[in-house]
């Protein structure tokens, strides 16, 4: 019976880490892919080597735009972002409470941070991106004319499939 018992604890966890990997894998077939505005800043780090960070100008809920009014740090908001002329994804609304998507929008969930002056900061776990050693002066000197492409899985998951540097 044991044995039984431990067969079973050993394929759970095996099959957990294989759907876990697929998930990540398969975002892009079965989910959206939007374009967001960023700016990068460029840091590094002597365990990681360099990396990015982008600062997406979709952490920025502007005050007004977000259905809720008391927040706390760590709460879950669903962003709904909706293309603009040039194919880049804006912010339409957010809520704290998940609803129907309308034509065109696209929801991101994140996490709320702090409340500032210009808006609400929300945190969407895309915010690093790591780079070959030596290259974080390329993306550094691309201030406000950086794109990134994510892909975002119907299950809430995202990944970041490109950074596209202006010419």
């Amino acid at each position: 019976m044991k044995k039984w018992l431990f067969i079973v604890v050993v394929a759970a966890q095996a099959f957990y880490l294989v759907a876990m990997a697929v998930s990540y894998y398969v975002m892009e077939d079965f989910g959206e892919t939007v374009t967001l505005q960023t700016a990068p800043v460029d840091p590094s780090d002597v365990f990681y080597g360099d990396y990015v960070i982008l600062n997406y100008e979709v952490n920025t809920i502007p005050k007004g735009q977000l259905s809720e009014g008391e927040l706390e740090r760590g709460d879950k908001v669903y962003v709904y972002l909706v293309p603009n002329d040039n194919g880049i994804f804006e912010v339409q609304r957010a809520s704290l409470q998940k609803q129907n998507a309308k034509e065109n929008e696209v929801i991101m969930t994140g996490r709320y941070e702090f409340e500032a002056n210009d808006g609400f900061q929300i945190d969407y776990g895309i915010g690093r991106y790591y780079v070959e050693d030596n290259s974080g002066e390329t993306y550094e000197n691309h201030q406000g004319d950086m794109m990134v492409e994510i892909a975002i899985a119907p299950w809430g998951q995202k990944r970041i499939i490109e950074v596209m540097l202006a010419k």
